[in-house]
């Protein structure tokens, strides 16, 4: 929606700032807003970021937590293009921010090259039920990058051995990684 968009715009009015949104209708309201607060230097890109340049089915729960890789009950998947978010990182990055509902170590992975361009990561990681865990390896990335990290949750179970109690129909763990340099 730009939340993000307007802390930092609002802190930084003469930041450049590059914002992916893949939803349709979140695109929308992305838009609307920008055209609202006048954002100028703020480029917006209906488009996935991923590894590659493709396109994938793409689940909308309307704004909680859409998601590629992530499937939803009730829900049918749209075609999103996607564009490679390391051909973004070949200069100066003051501030990434990632939260791709799971598809962050995939991306961070196919950006560990690029990593050394970045000042300072947001990733928000995902865990859901069933499915492989990647929090070491993300963590490990961002290491072998010289970023020091420091972890909060952001969302988990009530209860962690027992109990269906999950966000998003299937999403047991959501933990916010902020990076920055030693």
């Amino acid at each position: 929606m730009g939340l993000s968009v307007l802390y930092f715009k609002t802190l930084y009015p003469n930041a450049e700032i590059i914002a992916f949104e893949p939803d349709p209708m979140i695109f929308d309201v992305l838009s609307a807003n920008a055209k609202n607060f006048d954002w100028q230097g703020v480029k917006l890109i209906n488009q996935a970021v991923c590894d590659e340049e493709t396109s994938l089915a793409f689940y909308s729960d309307s704004g909680m937590g859409s998601s590629a890789t992530n499937t939803f009950r009730k829900v049918s998947p749209i075609q999103v293009k996607t564009i490679r978010l390391a051909d973004h990182l070949h200069r100066k990055v003051d501030m990434l921010k990632i939260d791709i509902e799971g598809s962050e170590y995939m991306m961070m992975r196919d950006c560990a090259s690029l990593l050394a361009n970045v000042e300072h990561i947001f990733v928000e990681y995902h865990s859901f039920t069933g499915k492989e865990q990647h929090l070491e390896e993300l963590l490990s990335i961002l290491k072998q990058a010289g970023f020091r990290y420091h972890l909060r949750e952001s969302f988990s179970r009530r209860s962690t051995f027992v109990g269906k109690d999950f966000a998003c129909e299937n999403l047991e763990l959501a933990i916010n990684v902020f990076e920055y340099r030693r």
